[in-house]
């Protein structure tokens, strides 16, 4: 994936939701206006494709006084960790079967 700036910009929205923050890995808040821009994520061989990048107003406040760089860096460290641990569990998780997990379901009292 080429290098490129991505342009965030205001968005008013009336979709008052928590979006995932891209930087940070967390949460906006139920924001009027959010942070967003568009990533070209298109493949050679294929036609364009965008995704929506959202920065949360915690980022763009540098809250814990990190910038937008050092969030992104300490965000790709801990995805390359989570991607390290997840490559682990291959071929030794031992899990019970769907119909296990169903009839367990319908045993369940609440509470």
């Amino acid at each position: 994936m080429a290098n490129h700036v991505i342009k965030i910009s205001l968005t008013p929205t009336s979709v008052l939701t928590r979006w995932p923050c891209h930087v940070c890995g967390g949460w906006t808040e139920k924001d009027q206006v959010l942070a967003e821009g568009e990533q070209d994520i298109s493949l050679p061989d294929d036609g364009p494709e965008m995704r929506t990048i959202r920065v949360c107003g915690n980022c763009l406040k540098g809250t814990d006084g990190l910038s937008i760089d050092q969030h992104l860096e300490l965000r790709a460290n801990g995805l390359a960790a989570e991607a390290d641990l997840t490559r682990a569990m291959i071929g030794n998780l031992r899990v019970p079967s769907y119909a296990e997990w169903e009839s367990a379901q319908g045993e369940m009292v609440m509470f």
